[in-house]
């Protein structure tokens, strides 16, 4: 029996299969997650098979981009078969691996790290459909453009050193990542109190014209004895809050750099716990600024009661991290220690 020939047409089909095998199906997360498939693992786990696979569909995309190159594609046909079916195959056994870690009843694969890999599975799979855009027009135009050739090729590159990165760093460096990245959003928000108290002022004096203000300041002053005691009271409170910014800040970084270095086991670490601290410090940036923004606005009717609902707010947040660290540190004397250290210096009643 003699070989299949493998010619232009042959290799128009099978673009036309990876298509309707990868890209229509799946265009967004919510299609990924219904996936269906019976692969289990013995001696390994998903996100080990997803970083093999990884870089077994960027040693294939390399090969691609050289053997679809205009000079040769069209004198290549085997070969860009094979490497295009090599292709195929890895990106099906990446898609079977995906139910693995979409399911939640093992809490093993926290749901920020489940939608970090979704996402960028769907931009790998927006690198497959640009790769049969590409491979098509160069079919149907019977030539290549040496100047514009297989871009898809650095978006499937960089999805899968993506999927490799998700994957080494994993539940623990991934909540590390985010917790700095808080720890950043505190810092400028403890730089604009800074700022402020340098130059005290109420948030209208900002919406007045600089020329007008010069004119109105000694009337202003005398209409209004009590401003300077209003916004004395005001920087009374944000000094206050420039401590405990600091106190939060500190909270956060340590906590990043506890996981940033392996301190906790990530097997023994359940992923709904770490969902659960990551939508706290989450919800405890979102706080403070929202908190902020409204002593930053205040004029001179300025009363940090009107700011207790939030700040209570703010706090309940902070005692449920503080709960939720201090069992993840149950048996290690030294940084439970640290955490109810903290706890009495933030909270001292």
């Amino acid at each position: 029996m003699s070989e299949e020939v493998i010619d232009q047409g042959k290799v128009a089909e099978l673009v036309a299969s990876i298509r309707d095998q990868f890209v229509v199906p799946y265009r967004d997360v919510a299609a990924l997650k219904g996936i269906k498939s019976s692969t289990k693992f013995q001696d390994s786990d998903p996100l080990t098979e997803i970083e093999k696979l990884s870089q077994i569909i960027k040693a294939h995309c390399t090969k691609i981009g050289i053997i679809c190159q205009p000079s040769k594609f069209f004198s290549n046909y085997p070969a860009v078969f094979k490497e295009l079916q090599g292709f195929t195959n890895a990106v099906f056994y990446l898609l079977s691996v995906l139910p693995l870690v979409h399911d939640e009843s093992q809490d093993i694969w926290a749901q920020y790290l489940v939608q970090k890999l979704d996402s960028t599975v769907i931009n790998l799979l927006n690198g497959v459909s640009a790769l049969c855009d590409e491979i098509d027009k160069m079919i149907n135009e019977g030539k290549g453009d040496d100047q514009d050739r297989l871009m898809c090729i650095g978006i499937l590159w960089a999805a899968c050193e993506s999927l490799e990165e998700i994957v080494k760093k994993g539940n623990l460096q991934l909540l590390a990542d985010n917790i700095r990245n808080s720890c950043g959003l505190v810092e400028d928000i403890l730089q604009d109190v800074d700022s402020w108290l340098q130059d005290p002022h109420f948030g209208d004096d900002l919406l007045i014209d600089d020329d007008f203000s010069d004119k109105e300041d000694v009337e202003s002053n005398n209409e209004h004895p009590d401003d300077e005691i209003a916004l004395q009271k005001m920087q009374d409170f944000l000094k206050l809050w420039q401590t405990n910014l600091k106190m939060i800040k500190l909270l956060l970084s340590s906590f990043a750099k506890s996981m940033a270095t392996n301190v906790y086991n990530a097997k023994n670490t359940k992923a709904s716990t770490l969902d659960k601290l990551n939508a706290l410090q989450s919800l405890i940036v979102e706080q403070l600024d929202e908190l902020f923004s409204d002593i930053f606005i205040s004029d001179a009717s300025f009363s940090e009661d009107d700011f207790t609902n939030s700040v209570s707010s703010l706090n309940e947040s902070l005692r449920q991290m503080v709960k939720v660290i201090t069992k993840l540190n149950s048996c290690d004397a030294k940084k439970l220690k640290w955490i109810q250290v903290w706890e009495t210096k933030y909270f001292p009643n």
